[in-house]
Formats: structure tokens, sequence, C-alpha cells
């Protein structure tokens, strides 16, 4: 049945990431449920209950719950029930908390990092963080690009594989576009535009770990990811005069209230000469 729930979602456009996270969760949710088909609410609730108190946290217990409840309308849509036992599953209360913030400086400190690379890596380096740092991509969205997803004439990117797989337009900043060119000039022909060491196209994990690597070699938080650039990017933005129904766009979200959350109060300290305009 799972097989068949995973080509729905797949159907609806979901995210590849969040196919993989909604099955994991229900294949827990089996380990102390084994008839997961035949399962009433009470049976779902104590399941619940004991992934909270072995420690899961309240976002993750929420996301389960999501699974539960898609997963159970699929059944009735088939046939396979005929009521949604997970339509009365409460949420649990989570706290909102921002991520570790970037300042100016702090990002200028990641770009001196990947400075010190080998000639051709540096390019690529720095192109990585100015695109992150200048668009607010997702990492995996970065990893997706294509040399003519970028148009350096009107300083946009086209993004073909965002969330939910919507394509969108998404402004860069005129001063990050300098770096993406010097690297996309210095690409050999034919060559994906993050090329890895061994030749192919990086991963999402590889671009993850090429920040935090550089971070630490920047001598930053270990707690900084692409995410926090995609913050930084959003508060700065904002700061800079973008409505925020502009940036709810630019960052591909589908919901205003996630984009409000991304817009730090502090915005003085990101505002540095040439980085931000």
């Amino acid at each position: 049945m799972f097989a068949d729930f995973i080509r729905s979602l797949e159907r609806a456009n979901f995210a590849p990431n969040s196919i993989t996270a909604y099955i994991s969760d229900l294949k827990r949710i089996t380990e102390l449920v084994p008839d997961l088909t035949g399962a009433d609410t009470s049976a779902l609730e104590s399941a619940l209950d004991s992934l909270t108190e072995s420690g899961v946290a309240a976002a993750s217990r929420n996301r389960t719950v999501a699974a539960l409840r898609k997963f159970y309308g699929f059944l009735v849509a088939h046939g396979a029930r005929a009521d949604n036992p997970a339509a009365s599953l409460g949420y649990a209360a989570t706290q909102t908390t921002l991520p570790v913030s970037l300042d100016g400086n702090d990002i200028e400190r990641l770009l001196g990092a990947a400075a010190t690379g080998t000639k051709f890596y540096r390019k690529r380096d720095i192109a990585i963080i100015s695109l992150l740092a200048g668009s607010g991509l997702r990492r995996n969205e970065l990893a997706t690009l294509e040399v003519s997803d970028i148009d350096l004439d009107a300083g946009a990117i086209l993004v073909r594989q965002g969330k939910g797989r919507k394509q969108r337009r998404v402004p860069v900043w005129g001063e990050k576009l300098d770096a993406i060119r010097d690297h996309i000039e210095a690409l050999p022909e034919g060559s994906p535009l993050w090329p890895s060491r061994k030749g192919g196209a990086m991963s999402v994990s590889a671009i993850w770990k090429l920040v935090k690597r550089l971070a630490k070699k920047a001598g930053l938080s270990e707690k900084i990811s692409p995410h926090t650039l995609r913050h930084a990017y959003a508060t700065a933005a904002h700061a800079a005069g973008m409505d925020t129904i502009s940036l709810k766009n630019a960052l591909g979200h589908s919901n205003i209230g996630t984009t409000e959350g991304y817009v730090h109060v502090s915005v003085d300290t990101l505002r540095v000469k040439g980085l931000y305009r």
C-alpha cells in the first residue's frame, strides 16, 4: 500500500524529501501499530504519546500526524477505509526559534575562506556562497541548477526544481553577479555548473558540507549552513525594501507566515557596503 501512496504523493507534486520523510514517519509508526491500515484513533494517539516519551521533538511528531492524515485520506479515497482516524489527532505546540544569524562581516569571512582554495575551486566556492547569500536559494535548488538557468544579463535565476516542484524566477543581488560570471566563464565546455572533485556535479550533501567546511575555516559558528544564508538573504532583502509578498515569491514559500519567520528583527548588522544595497 505504501508504494501506491508514494505514487499518489508524486502525482501531487510533493517534494522527494517530503515523501521520504512521510514514509519514514509511517514506518516508524508501524513499529508501534503493526496493523496501520486498520488502526483506530486511540491506537494512533497511544503511538504518538510513545514517540513523545522517547524524546521525539514536537516538530517531528507533528510531521508524523500530517503523514498519517495524508495516508488515511489516501485510503479513504481508494475505498480501503470508510473513515480517517488521524483527522482528529492534535498537533503539539512548538517553540519558534530563529537559526544562527549572519551579519555582513560573517558573509565576507565566508567568501574570504572560499578565496583560499585552489584556482578552479576558489571560483566555484566563491560563486556558491555568493549565490546562496545573494538569492536565498535552498541547497537542493542550488545543486540542481544548470548553466542555462542563470541569466546574467537580467540578474535572475530560473529555479526549475523548487519545493513542490514549482518553478520560479529569482532575482540575484547585483553585487554577487560578478563572482557567478567569473565561475561560469572558467567552466570547461560541457561541465556541470557545480563540478565536484570527481568530475560530476556536486550533490546536495556536498554543498552542505562545503558551507560547513568554509564556516569552520572562517572561524564561524558550527551551526552555519546553506539555510543560514537563506535567512540572511531574506532579512537583508526585507531591510532593503522588498515587500513581504515579493520576498515570499523569491523564497518559494507557499505560506506568507513562513516568510515572516525568516526575517530577523536586527537588520542593521547585515548592511555592509557593497553587499546588500
